[in-house]
């Protein structure tokens, strides 16, 4: 007897595929939004406060899984975009009294129209920029060269790491859960006495427009805050 199995349904259960099917991405999904909503989305994730935006120790694959996760609910098709340290090379972020070094990074990506034409990959990563970046200006705030970026649909693991959800961990049934506990875990520390923000770098596309439209509102502004204390590590 023939059976039809939902295609997502099909990705999640084959553990040797892809897991997309956790990120069912609507047939009527937005693939490409303009500069404006991509600013207006990204200030919707840095208000989401269920997500550590602050805490640059580690979280980054948590915080991105469950913004991917709420961008496809928005009717939205998220990527991920990666970055990895080489054997030459680590991920090195300068703030202005210390410098955070990462193994690898991971943010949610999506497609936004360029003047150009056609569209280009942004990175949404609210604990680094205060608006979306492009993958060069991503990349260069970690010091990152070209072939160490890489962006991919969510639920594709990287070429040469196993895992999509972080480097050794396929997203499950219970990376949601596993997620939020860790962004609970990472909000106490945010908001204990003695904390001290971290930077964050400014956005390209979020200075333009709002040179152009300067009664856009914009999150709160932790530029001229000091930085969080750095680590070896992935955030």
């Amino acid at each position: 007897m023939a059976m039809t199995i939902n295609p997502h349904l099909r990705d999640i259960f084959n553990l040797r595929r892809d897991r997309s099917g956790f990120f069912p991405v609507a047939e009527d999904a937005v693939r490409v939004v303009s500069p404006a909503q991509a600013l207006e989305i990204f200030d919707t994730l840095r208000a989401m406060q269920n997500i550590s935006h602050e805490y640059t120790d580690d979280g980054c694959a948590q915080r991105a899984h469950l913004m991917c996760r709420a961008l496809v609910d928005m009717k939205l098709a998220p990527e991920k975009g990666w970055a990895f340290e080489t054997p030459k090379r680590d991920l090195v972020v300068d703030y202005p009294h210390v410098s955070q070094i990462w193994w690898f990074h991971v943010a949610p990506v999506l497609r936004v129209a360029s003047e150009k034409g056609g569209a280009e990959p942004m990175a949404f990563d609210t604990v680094l920029f205060d608006g979306p970046a492009t993958m060069k200006e991503w990349g260069s705030v970690m010091k990152a060269q070209p072939e160490q970026i890489h962006v991919l649909p969510c639920g594709k693991s990287p070429k040469g790491h196993y895992g999509d959800y972080r480097p050794g961990v396929r997203t499950g049934y219970a990376s949601d859960a596993a997620a939020q506990k860790a962004m609970d875990k990472y909000i106490a520390l945010e908001n204990e006495d003695g904390f001290v923000r971290p930077q964050v770098f400014e956005s390209a596309l979020r200075k333009k427009l709002e040179a152009t439209t300067p009664d856009n509102p914009r999150p709160a502004d932790r530029k001229k805050q000091p930085p969080a204390q750095g680590q070896n590590g992935p955030a």
